[in-house]
């Protein structure tokens, strides 16, 4: 679902293909072997649209104890 993270993030795809929507209507598209760098404080929402599980790799780089995403809202909120 739609959220948004406080912390630097960052993933490499291993596997797959993802479609990440931005808040405000961009869409970006990522598959195997690509590095995403996440947007901080932006809601997003990331979708499968490939045939495979889409596999990452996911480096948080935020304070322990303290959350690494948060959860916003569903399209059309």
């Amino acid at each position: 679902g739609w959220h948004k993270h406080p912390v630097p993030v960052y993933a490499y795809m291993l596997s797959g293909r993802l479609s990440i929507e931005v808040e405000g209507g961009k869409t970006f598209e990522f598959a195997e072997g690509d590095v995403i760098i996440e947007v901080m404080e932006t809601p997003h929402n990331g979708k499968n649209i490939g045939a495979e599980p889409a596999r990452l790799v996911v480096f948080y780089t935020g304070e322990e104890g303290s959350p690494t995403t948060v959860m916003t809202h569903e399209v059309g909120d």
